[in-house]
């Protein structure tokens, strides 16, 4: 018997992916119409995936898809099993691409974000949310949970995340940050993270080369069954793409993945092999209508899948459909509400307010600053060191940013980059310092920039530069853990930075 709701659509799939987790090349069980000849028939049909069609002949009677599951038809489809579409080390499947690495504000979607945890891994910001707290609401980012974290082991609450990349700027007006990580949802059935943007950070309800966000909707299986549901997306990997809704309420049927949306791409699709590719998770999904209707988290597994010309996809992208990302992280912990944010005109810049809760908090004491005091108030030496920090940051402050020719000599010496290792350190105890910054010694690099503050501060940073002297071992290829390790030695009678 036929459904009769998209509920018992969703629930006949799952069935029938479970019935036929044992069939060769069967992976994924969905909800869409049928296609005869390339082309769509308005028929609704169970879309039964197969990685690579075998003719029916070489294939023994038991191992046929049935030509229907519980009296509804069913229509074999070939793509690949899907995958997490992140950029990480090493990922290439029909790029490189000219990927979107510029600096965007205010914020939008479409654009490149990473994580400071997982510098080597990125993807794309898809659209806001806000909270309906009057009158400082809340306001996140969406994007992919893995975007962010390679695990959920590795997740760190509080996580800075920067547009294009989570570095700080010594100047303080052109930082890369504009917020930190809030909350997520991972697992068999949601892949999606909300960053809590910092105060003061502009943005836009809209996506670069689509426009502004006319609110959501959720595709049913009436309209994923015509073949003709048109939809859009702009990510950071493959830019602006269009393709159709071919199936919804999709489950693999070892139940790995559950109720997502699978999008077939356009004939041309500017110029790329498919709908999404790596860097583009994250990515809201548009229809006509301006509505977001999903958020891109990956594409086809071509592993294995070879022929003379490379590896074989039709360019499949996956998606989870918006309601279920927003109930998601609505139920993720974080405790807040949210709604999309959507415009009626391009360009309507909005500005996160300074009393946002969260954010105001952010702004004061940044997460990673919480984490650095904590960890250096465990030892004597570290709390000398947080002493030092606290008593002159003012100064520093300045020099570095207002005194142009500290300001050029610090750059020059690597200072940015000096400090931009310790944030990332503090939150991944993987990562070391370099040997080397611009070709130099990082030990050199260091003892210039302490040099020079000796030459142009007060009599006090003076003074105080020659005790963190004492203090500060070499650095150069120590981890975050090292260094802390060191301090813990205690006794500066015996200098435990010669071990």
């Amino acid at each position: 018997m036929t459904p009769s709701t998209d509920r018992e659509w969703g629930e006949l799939a799952r069935e029938a992916a479970l019935a036929l987790r044992e069939h060769p090349n069967v992976h994924t069980v969905g909800v869409g119409g049928r296609r005869r000849a390339g082309k769509p028939t308005g028929e609704p049909v169970l879309i039964v995936f197969v990685s690579r069609k075998v003719p029916p002949t070489e294939l023994p009677t038991s191992a046929l898809v049935p030509r229907e599951f519980q009296g509804v038809p069913t229509d074999v489809v070939e793509a690949g099993r899907p995958r997490r579409a992140a950029t990480v080390p090493g990922a290439q499947w029909g790029g490189p691409y000219d990927n979107d690495t510029g600096r965007h504000r205010p914020l939008r979607g479409g654009s490149r974000i990473t994580g400071a945890a997982e510098s080597e891994f990125s993807g794309t910001l898809g659209f806001f949310m806000k909270t309906a707290t009057i009158p400082n609401p809340l306001i996140v980012a969406v994007t992919a949970h893995h975007t962010l974290f390679a695990t959920t082991g590795w997740e760190v609450t509080n996580m800075e995340v920067g547009q294009p990349t989570p570095s700080h700027s010594a100047w303080g007006c052109c930082d890369n940050v504009f917020g930190f990580y809030l909350s997520g949802a991972r697992d068999a059935s949601m892949d999606a993270a909300a960053i809590a943007l910092l105060a003061k950070q502009d943005y836009y309800a809209q996506i670069d080369d689509i426009g502004v966000i006319a609110g959501t909707h959720d595709v049913t299986t009436a309209e994923a069954a015509t073949g003709t549901y048109s939809v859009r997306k702009r990510g950071a990997g493959t830019g602006l793409t269009g393709g159709t809704v071919h199936a919804i309420q999709a489950h693999t049927t070892d139940m790995s993945i559950q109720n997502y949306m699978s999008i077939i791409p356009n004939a041309a699709s500017s110029g790329t092999p498919g709908f999404a590719d790596h860097g583009d998770s994250g990515a809201a999904v548009v229809d006509d209508a301006g509505e977001v209707v999903g958020m891109i988290w990956g594409i086809e597994d071509t592993t294995g899948q070879q022929d003379s010309t490379g590896p074989l996809s039709l360019g499949w992208a996956y998606a989870w459909q918006i309601a279920d990302v927003i109930s998601r992280l609505n139920a993720s912990g974080a405790g807040y509400t949210f709604a999309i944010e959507t415009a009626t005109t391009l360009g309507d810049k909005r500005t996160v307010p300074g009393a946002s809760p969260a954010s105001t908090a952010a702004v004061v004491s940044p997460p990673v600053a919480q984490r650095l005091e904590a960890d250096l108030a465990r030892t004597p030496e570290g709390r000398r060191l947080t002493e030092l920090w606290l008593r002159h940051v003012d100064e520093l402050r300045y020099l570095i940013t207002q005194s142009k020719r500290t300001t050029v000599q610090w750059h020059r010496s690597g200072g940015a980059a000096l400090v931009q290792c310790a944030l990332r350190m503090a939150y991944d105890p993987r990562l070391a310092f370099p040997r080397e910054i611009a070709g130099r010694p990082t030990e050199q690099c260091g003892d210039e920039i302490l040099s020079l503050l000796e030459q142009i501060g007060s009599p006090e940073l003076r003074r105080d530069i020659h005790a963190f002297r004492e203090l500060m071992p070499p650095i150069g290829g120590r981890s975050y853990q090292q260094i802390l390790a060191a301090l813990a030695a205690g006794s500066r009678q015996v200098s435990p930075w010669q071990a």
